[in-house]
């Protein structure tokens, strides 16, 4: 057996198999919560999914809404950087010249595939996301829209470049770095809480005998709403990282970076009793979700009731599956989408 960064015996090496379904997230979870209907749209097998939704639906599902895409950007372009210092010692001289290509691929791929989706063909696996307006008609965004993510994107890279954070992943020697795949090339990295099978997508980490530092990327509004989103996510992949690094308590740290707030960054000791809250919640939605996917299985007509829409239209009109029959519903009563503002992503 090779040695783990910490000198003992290798931990197992990613890519697992896929998660066995029902699994969860902080994504998942919250997408329950808000609505059930669009939970089982994202998260059914991918054999119900062929057999009983539409290809609206299945195309849908890899929509990217717009207020995400500056942040997707972002975490593309630092991946990118990491991996390629990983592969060929040398750092990205323009991170924002490389995100403004990876940007305009995130246009291209979406508009150029509209097409095929007419033509009821279903999104291949691994492909970028498809960005919400850019495939809608209905608001296709305006220079101005265009202008405030590429000024998102700019400055969060910029912050980036000045926080030192190069230097500092670099102090623990790259065999330390712990970076993910594209999906098309591994799968989402995943662990089991108790019996619940959690996937922890985390975008770097570093891992050796002195620390265990679990970092994510932010270009959101840093507030007290974003920071506490922020550390159940990150505390959802500080539990990936006991099971599967054998991190301990003494040496384990989380970080968010706030990209879009500065270039100032600190680490943060994870708390036991978030982790065992984290726990809990899983648990209790893992025992509500099993009997539901389970009757869903022997019976599909069983979903209009196990996984209904939501009753919240203001969630409808923030929803991407607009082929689900409850979309209607908000343009019947004149409902807008959430400002973007109002809502940003930190996932």
């Amino acid at each position: 057996m090779g040695a783990s960064a910490r000198g003992g015996p290798s931990k197992k090496v990613w890519p697992h198999t896929w998660a066995p379904r029902p699994n969860l997230s902080m994504t998942s979870d919250n997408e329950f919560h808000a609505c059930p209907r669009r939970y089982w749209f994202s998260y059914a097998p991918s054999e119900f999914k062929k057999q009983h939704f539409s290809n609206e639906i299945r195309v849908q599902y890899s929509l990217l809404p717009w207020n995400a895409l500056a942040g997707i950007v972002v975490d593309d372009i630092i991946r990118a950087d990491l991996r390629g210092y990983l592969a060929q010692r040398h750092w990205i001289e323009d991170l924002y010249g490389a995100a403004k290509d990876r940007l305009a691929e995130y246009r291209v791929n979406t508009r150029n595939w509209r097409p095929e989706a007419r033509e009821g063909k279903d999104y291949p696996f691994g492909r970028p996301n498809l960005v919400d307006r850019f495939y809608y008609d209905d608001k296709p965004p305006t220079k101005e829209d265009g202008a405030k993510v590429k000024e998102i994107i700019e400055r969060s890279l910029e912050n980036y470049t000045a926080s030192g954070l190069r230097d500092y992943f670099l102090a623990y020697g790259t065999d330390a770095w712990r970076i993910t795949l594209p999906i098309k090339d591994q799968p989402v990295p995943w662990f089991r809480m108790g019996e619940v099978p959690v996937y922890a997508s985390y975008d770097f980490a570093i891992d050796s005998p002195e620390i265990t530092l679990v970092v994510d990327w932010k270009t959101g509004q840093q507030n007290q709403w974003s920071e506490r989103k922020a550390s159940e996510q990150l505390h959802t992949y500080a539990g990936f990282a006991m099971a599967e690094w054998g991190a301990t308590l003494d040496k384990l740290w989380i970080m968010p970076v706030w990209l879009g707030a500065g270039s100032q960054w600190e680490p943060i000791r994870v708390d036991p009793s978030i982790l065992e809250a984290q726990k809990r919640r899983f648990a209790e939605r893992f025992a509500d979700l099993v009997p539901r996917c389970r009757a869903v299985d022997r019976d599909p007509m069983a979903m209009e009731t196990l996984f209904p829409m939501t009753d919240n239209l203001k969630a409808c009109a923030d929803c991407k599956f607009r082929a689900c029959p409850g979309y209607s519903r908000v343009a019947a009563a004149a409902i807008e989408p959430t400002l973007a503002s109002d809502r940003e992503e930190v996932e």
